[in-house]
């Protein structure tokens, strides 16, 4: 049985790797296009903005590579997970202001709602962030291009004994039954999430990972006419936050 549960566990890590592998490619791509671009570039604040670019497209990709490693530290049973209390206000701060440069080039908003009395959670901090910054690069190159600027919302909320938080779009992309689907089929299919058509959905698998390795799952979930992906955070013991 554990001989089983052990190979059942390399193939997950061997789907998601590929997984990631193919995510890479749009990042990587726009990386190599915008540098050729740049060569043809006279005008130095045009330069600028092309260098911008880079970096932040840079950073998706170093991201995503550097949440997988995080994945599979808190998912190793040689671990002994990490957890302390953790404000998750602060965390979403931290990763909207992290969000903001891809944000910025792809004309996206970000806007951060804190609703109710809000506790402290257990959490593992890399984890945490590193799960939320992969949702919201995912969400953000999702976005539809219209006339009007699309935004992202990272918000919490109470929920019983515990905290929601997640990070929401303009379009409902991922139901339930999506996105258990696509659970199912990442590494298997080129396109385990066929709404998304700008990404497979590699970050959002990663983030899943996470969660998982801290008793909780990502899951759709909606907030004020937006859609998007959430996880159910368990509250610290420690005082509630004033």
């Amino acid at each position: 049985m554990q001989s089983s549960d052990s190979q059942t566990a390399f193939l997950a890590d061997q789907f998601l790797l590929k997984a990631i592998a193919e995510e890479l490619k749009l990042p990587l791509t726009r990386i190599a296009r915008l540098a050729e671009l740049g060569y043809l570039l006279k005008d130095p604040q045009a330069i600028d903005g092309q260098l911008r670019a880079i970096e932040h497209n840079s950073d998706v990709a170093m991201r995503l590579v550097e949440s997988y490693l995080i994945g599979l530290q808190l998912a190793s049973t040689q671990q002994v997970l990490d957890l302390e209390p953790l404000s998750i206000g602060s965390v979403l701060n931290d990763t909207a202001h992290q969000l903001s440069g891809i944000a910025a080039e792809y004309g996206v908003d970000i806007e951060i709602l804190i609703h109710g009395k809000q506790r402290l959670i257990m959490g593992n901090l890399k984890g945490i962030k590193a799960a939320f910054l992969n949702i919201g690069s995912t969400l953000i190159a999702t976005q539809p291009q219209t006339d009007h600027r699309s935004s992202i919302v990272l918000a919490s909320y109470p929920y019983g004994s515990e905290m929601v938080a997640g990070i929401y779009g303009d379009q409902s992309l991922i139901s339930p039954k999506i996105w258990e689907r696509g659970l199912g089929l990442y590494g298997r299919a080129r396109q385990p999430i066929q709404s998304l058509s700008a990404t497979n959905g590699a970050g959002l698998f990663v983030a899943d990972t996470i969660f998982r390795a801290m008793s909780t799952r990502l899951r759709p979930s909606h907030h004020q006419r937006k859609s998007g992906l959430a996880a159910n955070l368990s509250l610290s013991r420690q005082l509630r936050l004033v």
